[in-house]
Order: structure tokens, then C-alpha cells, then sequence
């Protein structure tokens, strides 16, 4: 708002990202001086100054306003501005005077009120002092002056500044921040002061790194001493980048300094050092700074140290390539030029074969940095085949199964598509529209969306479960259940497209439609029992689960599943039945029976390989790693549900042929189950939180990953105590109560 079209800006080179958007705006004329160089920032001035003086007597001729903008405390180099001379400059030139104090506000003086306090200059000398408050919860600004410079600038820009105006709770941030600024002020910053001298020195003694930037500043600049870096590919940029992303992994927060843009005015050639930045706040304890600095020792150490070996190992392999290359790459200075012919002379040598006698034939120039070396390569009369039916044929058949399965995947994704136009169109038949207010058709769809649901199943199957008896053969359908929703979910992660895998291929829910019930049919009543056995109370139970698979299919296809995909669920569904039948259901029966004590029972072996194998691929990531906890809950349910039916055989005395008894048996299993799950789960995340904090004590650096480790073992846990209780305590519990 201050300098515009006709005005001179002078500014140091070094200055940051916010400062050269400003002055690329004003539209105003810039001029650079090094950077922290009080002799070439009055060389500048007297230059503009004495051109003023040339051109005074012109006609129409105006000087120029002249406007010295610096930063006290910099934000792409950690330097301390020479404000002194600065103001002395601006008195002698008679221009204005405006100080950036983003990164020294709070932190420097005896009372941390900048620059000013710190060198001892009036807060008068300087015309505008201007700061961002990002470093104190807020994304606004201020800007201090004499009345008249703050009354111009709030004139000129009050059509943006009351428009953008901080809310109230930014504002009301930085006040509580101010206050505890003039509350703790000595105490803060001597301790502040103390933090950041020992962080200085004990960066200073780690081998290869050196501390640039104002020892007065809490903001240092690190980067590798001249003995680190050798000539090669790797640069110190990405040394730095490797030893932030090591210490970060670690526990360590440091970053490169990214306050180095290239927009703006900023000269051609001026480029600072690549460096990491390195904070140091009051906050941080003696052992958290010992962490710290022994952190960025081993860190930096290890990075060096692989860096160093890499690059003699390549230096001995273009001073001493191995002895045979092909005919082929014996020409490549001849055909390829420079240093992309020394690259691809290199690559031929470390694909050569340390066999076959060598013979000399050429010598190629390798850039090595800025330094030219000659290297003599060697060819050998070895031919390559070009003969396809060497090879091997690994490669080829996963390539033709992977195409196979991403043909199949694009099929289904396309037919997904098609289908998902039909479902309107049936719904509207039926009477069942989507978005019908009708409050029949509201809660047709409401009830069924519970009746699929997996809550829904979590409490039917142990009621199921507890009311026929709590036997081995009555703990069936919980296993087929577990097993089903694990290979639904590795199903879904393989065929995952990518857009909506939410409902992708295939619907889980219609596996459970059609799997539960028509299990339980042919698993009690036999294979083909309703044409061995034709009444019309077998047909009635066949045509209520036609009907539940039916229902809870159109309850699917309504929340947004395709017919394709339920239809997919339909199949794997009921080749499950038949698998579960043919070779699972006997087998299990044995084992939780106590006939097979040997632990490879069928449902543990899939259980293990479904964990093994669940595909993550490393497209839709989280969506997969999504699938994998919800397959590991149900296997873990699975698990503790066999092992508690095993070790604990419940009292048949819960089974009693009349409808009443098995009615109060299911609801006060229901509510069992629910006391015992509220419990269990307080109890989870109580200890479960205790282990994550004693972890993150005593190894910080792990301390990042620990919300996350709670959100996946969490439910994991809370899954083997349900499969538990259902298998061992509600039983248990419905003895006691019923037996008196």
C-alpha cells in the first residue's frame, strides 16, 4: 500500500517469500543489495541518490521516493540484518525504513520485542514494522509506525484490510499468545537462549555439518561442511533432504529451508547454500535436546557414511570396470557423445558378467563432476542371444494372468456401470423408489439395511449360537460367517477398481444374504432336501430365504451396490456353502469337539493364509489396508471364539425345546454380550493407551505412528473379546442363571 508505480525499492537479496510477492506487486522499481552488506546497500542508495541530484534540474523532473525494506532475522538464511547501519542509512538518504520482524518478534531482546530491543534502536528509526503472527496460532499480520505512516496505510488499504480481517478467534488467539508473552517474558527467553546454545554446540561438534545464520537467532542454519561433499551425482541437496527424512522417521522435526522462491525480482545468480533449518524453543527439555542432538549425530553419520561407500564404489568401477562389456557397448563413445555416452559406457559395465577374457578396444572420456578422466572399457566376443525361447517363462505367465485379471476387472467395472442404470427402474416396479417420501417405503428400506448389516449378524449368529444349546455344531454358522466376511474383503481388495471400492466387486452383504441361511438349510436338512423331502412346510422355509436374499439384495442395490457386484456376492456366496460343507464342517466339528487336538484345523489354516496373502496393491492403498483390519477383526473373532468353545465346554443345560426358553435365552445373552463388550472395550483402551505411552517414553521416535497403532489394534482386540464372551462367559453366565 505504501510504495507504488514511480517509487525505488531497495532490498536485501536474502529477503523471503512474502516480502518478494509485496514488492512484485507494487509495481514499484527494485534494486538488490548483497545480502547482509551494509557497504553495497549504501552504494545502492548513493547511486539513486546522486541520480536524483543529476536530474534535479529537469524539467517535470520528481525524485523518486525511496523506500529500504529488510528483514531483521532471515527467514531463507537465519542472518541477523546490520540494523544499525540500516537506520544510519536511512537518516543519511532520507528514505523510508521497513523491518520485517516475522522471525524475530518475541524472540529477541530482553523482553522479546524484536530487532530493535535487541541492537538498542528507538522503535522510532525504523518507519514500519511489520511482522506475520503464523508463529502464534494465527494466520494474520500487524504493521506499527508513527500515526501519520499508519493512518496513510490504513487510508490506502482499507478496501482489503477490512475485508480480510482476522475472525474473532484468530484474534483472540494472538492475544492470549501476546499475554503469555509479557507473563513468562524474562524466564521464556533465557531458557530460550540457553536451548538454543546448546543446540548450537552440540551441532557444531557433529563431524561433517556446520552452524551457519546470527547465534542470537533461535533459527539456525545447517548444512555440510566443504569435507563432506565430494564431486558426484549426489548432491548436497539431496544429502540434506535424506538426513531430514531419516530424522523425521526418528522422531526429529527439521526441515530444508523453503523460503527461497524464485519469483519476483530477485537477481539471476543469487542462490543460497542448500541448508536444513533447525528451530530451537523454550519448551524443549535437557532430555529431549540430548535426543535431538543424538539423533541428527547417528543420523548424519549413517547417511555420510552410505554416501561415501556409494560413491568410492562407483569410483572403482569406472577406475576399474569389469573386464567384459558386449561388442555393442564397446561403440558407444562413437555413437552416443559426451557425458551421456560416458553414462551409457557405465551402465554397460555394471551389466557385463564377471566371466569371458577381455580385450582392449577403446578409451571414452567420464565426466566425473567437473573433472574428466580417462577410462578404458574392454569388449568381450560373447554374443547375445536374441533368441526368445532362452528366457524364462515366469514373467510371461504372471504377465498373462495379470492381464487376464485387469481385463476381467474392466469388465466388471464397465458392467457395474450399465447395470447401475436398471436399478432405478426395478426399484420403481416395485414400489420401493429411492427417494420416495412414502413412510412404508422409508422404512422398508430402513429395516432392511439393519437386517444385512453386520451389527445385525453380531448379534444374531450368538443368539443362534446360545439358544440351540451352545454346541459344537451350533458354533457352525459363527465360523461360516468369519470366514465369508474374510474372503469377501481379499476379494474386494483384488478386484478393487479404484473409483468407488465401497462397493465394489463383490457385495459382501449379498454373501451373507444367501450364504447364512442357505448354509444353515443344507447344512441341518441335508443336500437337496427340498426334493427328497417335499411338504409345504419345507417349501415355506425355502421360499422365506429366497425372500430374505431378495430383500436384503434390494436393500444392497438401493444404498448404491450394482447388480453385478450382488450378483457376484450371490455366487461366491454359495460356492462358500459347498466349500464349507465339503471340507470344513467336519474337520472343525472334530476339533472343538476334542477328537483332533492337532492345532491345523481348516478355519486357523485359512484364517493364517488370508492374512498372509490379502493383496495390498499400491494403488488405493488406504482402501486395501481398510479391508485387511476388517478380514483381521473377523479372523481374530473367529480365532478367540474356537479356542474359548475349546477350552471351556458350556453346560447343555441352556437347551430346552420350548419357544419361551429360547427366547429369554437370546435376549439375555443380547444383553450379556452388550455389559461384557462396554466393559471389554473401557478396559482396551484404557491398557491399550497405558502400553502406547510407556512405547513413546521410552522410544520418542516411535511416537508418530502411535495414534495410528491405536486405531488398528484397537478393534482387533475388541473383536477377540467379543468372539470370547460369545463363546465362554454369556454361556457361562445363561447356565448359572438358568440352572437355579
Amino acid at each position: 500500500c505504501m510504495a507504488g508505480k514511480g517509487d525505488v525499492i531497495v532490498v536485501d537479496e536474502g529477503v523471503g517469500r512474502n516480502v518478494l510477492t509485496g514488492i512484485s506487486l507494487s509495481r514499484a522499481e527494485v534494486r538488490f543489495y548483497k545480502h547482509c552488506d551494509p557497504n553495497d546497500c549504501e552504494r545502492v542508495l548513493r547511486e539513486l541518490s546522486e541520480g536524483d541530484w543529476r536530474n534535479l534540474n529537469s524539467n517535470g523532473f520528481e525524485p523518486k521516493r525511496c523506500f529500504l525494506v529488510s528483514e531483521a532475522v532471515f527467514g531463507s538464511t537465519g542472518n541477523l540484518a546490520p540494523l544499525r547501519s540500516l537506520c544510519a542509512m536511512r537518516t543519511k538518504y532520507r528514505c523510508r525504513f521497513i523491518l520485517d520482524e516475522t522471525h524475530s518478534f518475541g524472540l529477541l531482546g530482553a523482553s522479546g520485542r524484536g530487532a530493535t530491543e535487541y541492537f538498542g534502536v528507538k522503535s522510532t528509526e525504523v518507519d514500519v514494522i511489520c511482522a506475520s503472527l503464523e508463529g502464534m496460532a494465527s494466520c494474520c499480520g500487524f504493521a506499527t509506525g508513527a500515526t501519520g505512516v499508519i493512518s496513510y496505510q490504513r487510508l490506502l488499504g482499507s478496501g482489503y484490510c477490512f475485508s480480510a480481517a482476522p475472525p474473532p478467534y484468530l484474534a483472540t488467539s494472538v492475544s492470549t499468545a501476546l499475554a503469555s508473552i509479557r507473563k513468562l517474558g524474562k524466564q521464556r527467553l533465557d531458557r530460550l537462549r540457553i536451548v538454543t546454545n546448546q543446540i548450537r554446540d552440540g551441532i557444531q561438534q557433529i563431524p561433517d555439518l556446520k552452524v551457519c545464520g546470527s547465534k542470537a537467532a533461535p533459527m539456525m542454519s545447517v548444512s555440510l561442511s566443504a569435507s563432506a561433499v565430494t564431486s558426484g551425482e549426489y548432491k548436497t541437496r539431496t544429502i540434506l533432504q535424506m538426513i531430514c527424512h531419516a530424522c523425521q522417521k526418528e522422531g526429529l522435526a527439521i526441515s530444508m529451508f523453503n523460503n527461497r522462491p524464485s519469483i519476483g525480482f530477485r537477481p539471476k545468480g543469487v542462490e543460497f547454500p542448500a541448508a536444513i533449518r533447525i528451530c530451537a524453543s523454550s519448551k524443549l527439555s535437557n532430555k529431549q535436546v540430548t535426543f535431538a542432538l543424538s539423533t541428527l549425530r547417528t543420523v548424519t553419520t549413517r547417511v555420510l557414511t552410505n554416501h561415501k561407500l556409494t560413491m568410492t564404489a562407483a569410483t572403482k568401477m569406472i577406475q576399474h570396470p569389469t573386464p567384459v562389456i558386449s561388442n555393442m557397448s564397446g561403440d558407444i563413445k562413437e555413437k552416443v557423445g559426451g557425458e551421456a555416452g560416458a553414462a551409457a559406457a557405465a551402465a554397460a559395465i555394471a551389466a557385463a558378467p564377471l566371466s569371458s577374457k577381455p580385450t582392449l578396444t577403446k578409451t571414452v572420456q567420464v565426466m566425473d563432476g567437473s573433472v574428466e578422466k580417462n577410462v578404458t572399457l574392454y569388449k568381450t566376443n560373447r554374443v547375445i542371444s536374441d533368441d526368445p525361447g532362452t528366457e524364462g517363462l515366469t514373467v510371461p505367465v504372471l504377465m498373462l494372468v495379470w492381464a487376464v485379471l485387469s481385463l476381467y476387472k474392466r469388465f466388471l467395472q464397465h458392467e457395474s456401470v450399465i447395470t447401475s442404470r436398471f436399478v432405478d427402474r426395478w426399484l420403481h416396479i416395485l414400489g420401493l423408489d429411492r427417494n420416495s417420501t412414502s413412510p412404508s417405503v422409508q422404512a422398508f428400506h430402513c429395516f432392511t439395511r439393519v437386517l444385512g448389516s453386520h451389527q445385525s449378524y453380531s448379534i444374531l449368529l450368538p443368539v443362534v449360537f446360545w439358544c440351540f444349546g451352545a454346541t459344537s455344531s451350533a458354533a457352525l454358522p459363527f465360523i461360516f460367517y468369519c470366514m465369508l466376511c474374510s474372503a469377501g474383503c481379499i476379494l474386494k481388495c483384488v478386484m478393487s477398481n479404484g473409483k468407488n471400492d465401497t462397493y465394489s466387486w463383490p457385495s459382501i452383504t449379498a454373501m451373507n444374504a444367501i450364504g447364512l441361511p442357505f448354509f444353515l438349510l443344507r447344512y441341518y436338512f441335508g443336500q437337496a432336501w427340498l426334493y427328497n423331502a417335499f411338504t409345504i412346510y419345507n417349501l415355506a422355509i425355502a421360499i422365506a430365504g429366497v425372500m430374505w436374499v431378495l430383500v436384503i439384495c434390494l436393500s444392497s442395490m438401493q444404498r448404491g451396490d450394482s447388480p453385478s457386484n450382488v450378483i457376484g456376492g450371490l455366487v461366491a456366496g454359495s460356492v462358500g456353502i459347498h466349500v464349507m460343507i465339503q471340507f470344513f464342517c467336519e474337520p472343525t466339528l472334530s476339533w472343538l469337539s476334542g477328537d483332533n487336538m492337532n492345532l491345523a484345523c481348516p478355519p486357523f489354516l485359512f484364517g493364517l493364509a488370508m492374512l498372509c496373502f490379502c493383496p495390498l496393491p499400491d494403488r488405493q492403498f488406504n482402501f486395501s489396508l481398510k479391508m485387511y483390519q476388517h478380514l483381521a477383526s473377523h479372523i481374530a473373532a473367529m480365532g478367540a471364539f474356537m479356542l474359548g468353545l475349546r477350552a471351556i465346554h458350556p453346560s447343555a443345560t441352556i437347551m430346552d425345546a420350548s419357544i419361551s426358553n429360547k427366547v429369554v435365552v437370546g435376549t439375555l445373552g443380547a444383553i450379556l454380550l452388550f455389559l461384557f463388550q462396554l466393559c471389554a472395550r473401557f478396559i482396551i483402551r484404557r491398557a491399550l493407551m497405558s502400553l502406547l505411552s510407556m512405547a513413546c517414553d521410552v522410544v520418542p521416535s516411535i511416537r508418530r505412528y502411535a495414534v495410528k497403532t491405536f486405531e488398528t489394534t484397537e478393534p482387533i482386540l475388541r473383536s477377540i473379546s467379543y468372539g470370547f464372551f460369545v463363546a465362554t462367559a454369556v454361556p457361562m453366565v445363561l447356565n448359572a442363571i438358568l440352572s437355579q
